[in-house]
């Protein structure tokens, strides 16, 4: 018999916890089973789902930006390894602008900013604002509140356990 995982009563709010997400999919599979018409489970399925497409393909796009991020800053190193440091700079000031505080490239940056100096190099205002800049930690995920679908659904993973449960005992 399948029930809800312990202590929800409706869908994961975030879609992060993946077994209770992987146990309510389970549950409204299984009251499928038993009554394949029961539009709410069949609803609700579909909108999880959905739910976890769209949180895999934003997870998908973070790890690809960071990807990018950090190919930027290895690049960034090795212009000024090569003396480059108007192209490390340049670098430096992509990837500052999409993510001010990444802590690789504010440390890179004291060293163009060293480089250019000795050089008689004048970086860019832009990355200026960037320098002696200490990263700061990311704020954690927050929790969004649920919104209409989420209430509306918090009855029908009941529905679905209920149907589950019926199975156990009809059956």
């Amino acid at each position: 018999m399948k029930t809800l995982p312990a202590g929800y009563t409706s869908r994961p709010a975030a879609m992060t916890d993946a077994p209770a997400v992987a146990a309510l999919i389970a549950a409204c599979e299984d009251a499928l089973t038993l009554d394949p018409d029961d539009a709410e489970a069949s609803q609700l399925l579909v909108e999880i789902r959905q739910q976890k497409e769209r949180r895999d393909e934003e997870s998908k796009a973070r790890r690809d930006r960071e990807r990018t991020m950090r190919q930027r800053v290895a690049d960034a190193e090795l212009a000024l390894q090569h003396g480059d440091v108007a192209s490390a700079a340049r670098q430096l000031e992509q990837v500052l602008r999409e993510e001010p505080n990444q802590p690789t490239a504010l440390t890179l940056l004291d060293k163009v900013q060293e480089a250019a100096t000795h050089e008689g190099l004048v970086l860019p205002d832009a990355l200026k604002t960037y320098i002696g800049r200490k990263p700061v930690d990311a704020p954690a995920e927050s929790k969004v509140a649920p919104g209409p679908t989420e209430a509306r659904a918090s009855r029908r993973p009941a529905i679905a356990a209920v149907a589950v449960v019926g199975l156990g005992i009809g059956g």
